[in-house]
């Protein structure tokens, strides 16, 4: 999903992260597409390999624009706040006041009210419990657990634990320790499909479904992942799949119908 060289790093999926599993291309992957039909078959099969795997980045068609912001500062990460449970009237939209910043190359939102309100190396937390907040928190905790540079604490953070959580962990401890310890370089914006909208499929006080799309219908490079986000412990967390993905698999898309067009795409990316 991100542009990761070899790196055998968490995948969350849909945003394209690498643990494990088939995500990894999902952004990650050289468009060396001569045909719509051929770049069906790089979607599907190295495209989004959020989880593990090893591919090439997405060279994105080279824009101009201003360069990435830098993420806003963050107060030191602490128990999140208590809030209070959904009453059902919130909207399923995303947050009005957000900004844009880069995560190792790729795009995710910040916003004063949805959040993440604390932050500590990896870890960004204390998401608004509100569909807004699930957004958010499926877009930062999927590319944190694809792309961070040590994936022990997001993974203890930020994903829901379970068998899933154990055999990642179990995967990159093996992979660490027979590669050692590998950076995370920072790739360009362009590199990789970018947020282009998104679709709140279920939500409650407890749980939600997300489905994002990313890259450009123009060019013929959308896709569309699910992220499942669930409420433990006061704040929302990843849910990945059984195969180490941080999303689901990925679909073509060839139109963003019924998605709420949303991303980073202004800014030049």
């Amino acid at each position: 999903m991100f542009r990761r060289g070899g790196r055998e790093g968490a995948s969350a999926g849909g945003a394209g992260m690498r643990v494990g599993g088939s995500d990894e291309g999902f952004f990650a992957q050289k468009r060396r597409i001569a045909s719509a039909a051929l770049l069906v078959v790089l979607l599907l099969t190295g495209l989004m390999t959020i989880a593990l795997g090893d591919d090439e980045p997405v060279v994105q068609p080279q824009q101009t624009g201003a360069a990435p912001a830098p993420p806003p500062p963050l107060p030191p990460l602490e128990s999140c706040p208590e809030q209070p449970e959904p009453d059902g009237t919130e909207p399923r939209t995303a947050p009005v006041e957000f900004s844009w910043s880069t995560y190792h190359g790729l795009a995710i939102p910040f916003s004063s009210t949805a959040g993440p309100h604390a932050a500590e190396g990896d870890v960004a937390r204390c998401f608004a419990r509100t569909p807004a907040g699930a957004i958010v928190a499926a877009l930062q905790i999927s590319a944190r657990y694809s792309l961070a540079d040590d994936w022990r604490p997001v993974l203890e953070f930020q994903v829901a634990a379970g068998h899933e959580r154990d055999a990642a962990m179990r995967r990159l401890a093996e992979r660490a320790a027979a590669k050692g310890a590998e950076e995370v370089e920072d790739a360009d914006p362009r590199d990789f499909m970018q947020v282009a909208g998104y679709q709140v499929i279920s939500f409650s006080a407890d749980a939600a479904a997300i489905r994002v799309a990313r890259g450009s219908v123009d060019r013929g490079t959308a896709v569309a992942t699910i992220y499942s986000v669930e409420w433990i412990d006061g704040d929302w967390r990843l849910r990945i799949q059984p195969n180490g993905a941080g999303s689901s698999a990925v679909q073509p898309l060839k139109s963003l119908a019924g998605f709420t067009p949303w991303g980073p795409e202004s800014k030049g990316w």
